[in-house]
């Protein structure tokens, strides 16, 4: 749009278009990264929970077939053999926590992170134009 001949009118409603597209484009990719974000937290409950049953499950199977192998092989006591196994499945604890803080390393919103930056740069080229600096 020309808007030498509309005058200051023309340039603020240009101005405004354009702020209100560039505002539109940063909702829209907003609700991308906010749909990819729910994917993986619903993976990542999905696994806990899935994780949780299996060592419930584990837990109570080895505990009742292990113990009663080993009583009835070595012939040690209960206690002994209860700790560890407690021992072992604290383990495998320890291994599905370190895999969730592993799914988790990445930022959320990497996409709209990279276009804020971009438009910051943008935006700090601008005002160091007109002699004005940035603020975060």
């Amino acid at each position: 749009m020309d808007t030498s001949r509309q005058g200051p009118l023309g340039s603020v409603l240009a101005l405004l278009g354009s702020i209100g597209g560039h505002l539109e484009l940063l909702a829209a990719l907003l609700a991308q990264e906010s749909r990819e974000a729910g994917g993986r937290v619903l993976c990542a409950l999905a696994l806990l929970a899935a994780g949780l049953l299996f060592a419930g499950l584990g837990y109570i199977f080895l505990i009742l077939g292990f113990a009663f192998l080993l009583n009835a092989l070595l012939g040690w006591s209960w206690w002994v053999i209860t700790l560890g196994l407690a021992i072992l499945h604290l383990g495998g604890a320890a291994y599905l926590i370190y895999q969730m803080q592993q799914y988790f390393k990445t930022p959320a919103y990497p996409h709209l992170r990279a276009e804020l930056q971009k438009d910051l740069q943008v935006l700090g080229k601008n005002l160091s134009i007109h002699g004005q600096t940035p603020t975060p």
